[in-house]
């Protein structure tokens, strides 16, 4: 089996070679939008692993675990999440 990445790209090349899809048709329908906001995400993901932040963040979490109720809990992992996803799509608007 391959990878999806690669099936995706021989299968794109395929339809350029018989003609089902011209070039300029594919550029302009590429969804660059999205691919803006996969990349920031993934840049972003790996900024926090390398500054050291996630794991500052696991080590606060293990210490004071005893405070956390399951509904703190839940709100924190909301106001993180609705944070990220600001920070990545604004990014990804800014292009």
């Amino acid at each position: 089996m391959i990878p999806l990445f690669k099936a995706v790209l021989i299968l794109l090349g395929i339809f350029l070679l018989t003609g089902c899809f011209s070039a300029n048709e594919l550029i302009r329908r590429f969804p660059t939008d999205l691919w803006v906001i996969i990349s920031s995400a993934i840049v972003l993901s790996y900024a926090l692993q390398n500054s050291g932040l996630i794991e500052s963040f696991n080590t606060l979490i293990a210490e004071n675990s005893h405070a956390f109720s399951p509904l703190i809990a839940l709100i924190a992992i909301y106001v993180v999440t609705w944070l990220l996803t600001e920070l990545v799509t604004n990014n990804a608007l800014l292009r």
